[in-house]
């Protein structure tokens, strides 16, 4: 008798988004906290264990460096922009 061989296959999907995508789509508030909790995790990633940030919520600290790291990551998009409209009429 003979036995039939069924093929497998994975699928693989990847899903990407830009910071960007991100920014425009979700409340402002939602994305300084996101940008906080990232700054969170960088920071304790650098850290002993000991000495990490493990509380549940967001101190005034981080949710004001989320802030200025959303002003920063926009004026840095803003500004390659000018740049480039400008690199282009000269």
């Amino acid at each position: 008798m003979k036995k039939k061989l069924i093929e497998r296959r994975k699928s693989v999907v990847a899903v990407s988004t830009t910071k960007e995508e991100k920014l425009r789509f979700s409340s402002y508030w939602s994305n300084v906290q996101i940008a906080g909790w990232m700054r969170r995790f960088i920071n304790n990633s650098k850290l002993k264990d000991e000495l990490r940030n493990v509380t549940q919520h967001l101190s005034k600290e981080e949710i004001r460096n989320g802030e200025l790291e959303l002003i920063r990551i926009k004026s840095i998009e803003r500004f390659s922009l000018s740049c480039r409209v400008f690199e282009n009429t000269s």
